[in-house]
């Protein structure tokens, strides 16, 4: 059995999966399995796949049973019920990795883990386009990205990119999949401090985080302007405000005035 399965969700990512399989194949670390389930692409992506599995029989494995998640986060949480590994690690259809990847995080997470405690150890990434022309060196701080202290900064924003993460076998196994949940990255991250266990990260970028018009969320840089565009697109602000209260409220019940007052904290005030 392998040491590690990397679950990878796709969905019409003809144009670039193949370059990031390679990628995992040429990692120095060999003991994972790659397992993939693709969420009803209608380009040539179902192909790459089968073709892939047929030469790699023993190291790729198709999950075709014909459901559709209906998104990245719903097609990664269904993934996570074909777990056979110690670790897991997730994959998006379009990056590439670097050839100590998986190598780099999987000795910070045997350095850092305890038995039984949840462990998610996730690195920094480089910021690519479409062409893998380097736009940051690290996500971190082209996003102004701050670590976490507590369950209460986890639930108002992000830092981990699920990409570059992974987790252990008492993580996952302690993870619940609520509806509300807005990414299964952000959600991770939110069930590390709501179950006591420990948040590593590596300041190494191990993988080029490529982005281009097709990205389901992506690196947006943080600065004046992003923010302002924010307050000025209200409606969508107002929007995405409510999908992280009900998120927020899945740990929480405090009022989504409560909520807001943090959140207008972190963004404008800070």
């Amino acid at each position: 059995m392998a040491e590690i399965d990397i679950l990878m969700a796709t969905y019409n990512g003809e144009k670039y999966l193949a370059q990031q399989i390679d990628s995992i194949l040429d990692q120095t670390f060999q003991q994972w399995r790659l397992v993939i389930h693709d969420d009803g692409s209608r380009d040539e992506t179902v192909r790459i796949i089968n073709a892939y599995v047929e030469k790699y029989p023993n190291k790729i494995v198709h999950i075709d049973d014909g459901i559709r998640t209906g998104g990245a986060k719903n097609n990664f949480f269904h993934l996570m019920q074909f777990v056979e590994a110690e670790y897991i690690m997730f994959s998006d259809q379009d990056d590439v990795w670097e050839k100590e990847k998986i190598e780099i995080t999987y000795s910070e997470m045997k350095k850092n883990e305890i038995n039984d405690v949840p462990c998610l150890v996730f690195t920094d990434l480089k910021v690519v386009d479409s062409q893998l022309n380097l736009i940051s060196s690290s996500l971190k701080n082209y996003q102004k990205l701050e670590m976490p202290k507590n369950l209460d900064d986890s639930l108002l924003r992000n830092c981990v990119t699920g990409c570059a993460m992974m987790i252990n076998s008492a993580f996952y196994q302690s993870m619940t999949y609520p509806r509300d949940v807005l990414m299964h990255d952000w959600w991770c991250m939110i069930e590390v401090f709501k179950n006591q266990g420990k948040l590593i990260f590596v300041e190494e970028s191990p993988i080029l985080y490529r982005q281009h018009s097709d990205n389901e969320v992506g690196a947006r840089k943080k600065c004046f302007k992003s923010t302002l565009n924010k307050f000025l697109t209200i409606h969508k602000t107002l929007e995405l405000l409510n999908k992280q209260y009900k998120q927020f409220r899945l740990v929480s019940n405090r009022s989504f005035f409560y909520f807001f007052s943090l959140k207008l904290k972190l963004y404008v005030f800070k």
